[in-house]
């Protein structure tokens, strides 16, 4: 086989093999250019806590969200991997993913832990955007640094439709999530095809000091 180089891309789903690749991608995209994550801060976690948190429920295999490796597809150039998305038709034979997320969560890190964090997640209930049943689901959008500027991630999620179309043929719109001053998602979305179809925004100073910007973006295209 002739290798793959920047300008042809290889995909693959992830497995559980890739499980430390999928846990470096989900926190990468959780920083969404910040130092911390929002996990850091609404649950008391340092970083390698919260790496082996994220780990130990990927590790748990429950589809339905961003948090099992089967979600992922994995960019490769040259055999390497370079980036990649989760994507997840929402609650669709699945409960619905932020149950999952709560579910998952609570497990791992433990009742107290999660009771102790109730307050924190409240005030991130302020910005929350609705996932819709029935659409495709994209999270967890990743590109190492070496590979910026290849467009890799509309390549990549372009790859993610086409399959959701012979997978799934009922599904017609797909949506992204993103932090509303994160320029760089915003410049890789509009070039994925995605329009803006919704913005929360909120002023809570309070709210500022765990998530990194003022609200959310969903980003919204047919699949």
């Amino acid at each position: 086989m002739a290798a793959v180089g920047m300008d042809e891309l290889s995909y693959r789903q992830a497995t559980l093999a890739d499980i430390d690749f999928c846990t470096a991608a989900i926190l990468e995209a959780e920083r969404s250019g910040s130092p911390h994550t929002v996990y850091e801060k609404v649950f008391d976690l340092d970083r390698a806590a919260l790496s082996s948190t994220v780990n130990a429920m990927l590790g748990e295999d429950v589809p339905g969200s961003e948090l099992c490796c089967e979600s992922f597809t994995i960019a490769l150039s040259d055999g390497n991997q370079i980036g990649c998305v989760a994507a997840w038709i929402e609650n669709l034979g699945n409960p619905p993913s932020n149950l999952i997320r709560a579910t998952l969560l609570s497990h791992v890190l433990g009742a107290e832990r999660w009771v102790k964090a109730q307050p924190r997640l409240k005030l991130l209930s302020e910005i929350e955007l609705k996932r819709e049943p029935g659409t495709l689901q994209i999270e967890a959008v990743f590109v190492g640094t070496h590979a910026r500027g290849k467009r890799v991630t509309a390549r990549t999620i372009e790859h993610v439709l086409a399959r959701c179309r012979v997978d799934y043929p009922q599904v017609r719109q797909a949506q992204i999530q993103s932090v509303l001053e994160n320029e760089r998602s915003t410049r890789a979305f509009s070039n994925a095809g995605f329009a803006i179809a919704q913005r929360t925004h909120s002023d809570n100073a309070a709210l500022r000091a765990l998530f990194p910007g003022s609200g959310r973006l969903l980003w919204q295209r047919a699949v």
